[in-house]
């Protein structure tokens, strides 16, 4: 039960915070944003980020509020899951005043996993087509995603009878970050933000 209401959280929240992950990227990669992904993820997101920014002010350009917005979300599903999982369990006592610290641990850990399941999705995608619909009209927007990421290793990795393979070896490392780095990371914030449980 538990798991199964965790689940829907997870899917439904996350990829409502994955439309707002790539919102906020793709203003900062400066993309165009006549492109039909990109429209799609502007209405979907605008009733949240267009009253967020009455309240949260853009930053040198940036709009802040959607990155406030993902942080919050990220924050709320793990907190509610984490409160479920208590009061199912009937253990929620005292180690419900520790649910606002550790729900903003693992907020901020699933907000960065999001960003890495986006660029490792982008860049899958940017690879099928390459070899498969070169100069699809979707391949400008995915591409400006992964940019920052794919352009160094493309520069170091020259084409292999045509193909680039530097996506293949960005969606290795991304799931190296993803399954081997992330962990490490959490395991350390928790000692450092909770000493006395980890």
């Amino acid at each position: 039960m538990v798991s199964a209401l965790n689940f829907i959280l997870d899917s439904v929240g996350g990829f409502f915070l994955l439309a707002l992950l790539m919102r906020f990227i793709l203003q900062v990669v400066r993309a165009p944003f006549s492109n039909p992904l990109a429209q799609f993820t502007v209405k979907l997101t605008n009733w949240a980020v267009l009253p967020a920014r009455k309240l949260i002010p853009g930053f040198k350009g940036y709009d802040v509020a959607t990155l406030v917005l993902v942080w919050f979300g990220s924050w709320f599903i793990k907190a509610l899951e984490m409160s479920l999982s208590l009061l199912l369990s009937g253990n929620m006592g005292w180690f419900g005043g520790l649910i606002l610290p550790i729900s903003l641990l693992n907020g901020l850990v699933f907000a960065l996993q999001l960003l890495l399941y986006l660029w490792i999705g982008c860049t899958f995608m940017i690879a099928i087509l390459s070899w498969t619909q070169p100069g699809h009209p979707l391949s400008s927007i995915l591409y400006a995603i992964v940019r920052p990421l794919l352009a160094p290793l493309q520069r170091l990795i020259p084409p292999v009878s045509g193909f680039d393979l530097s996506p293949l070896v960005l969606i290795l490392i991304l799931q190296v970050v993803l399954y081997f780095m992330i962990p490490s990371l959490e395991a350390g914030l928790r000692h450092l933000l909770l000493p006395g449980l980890w």
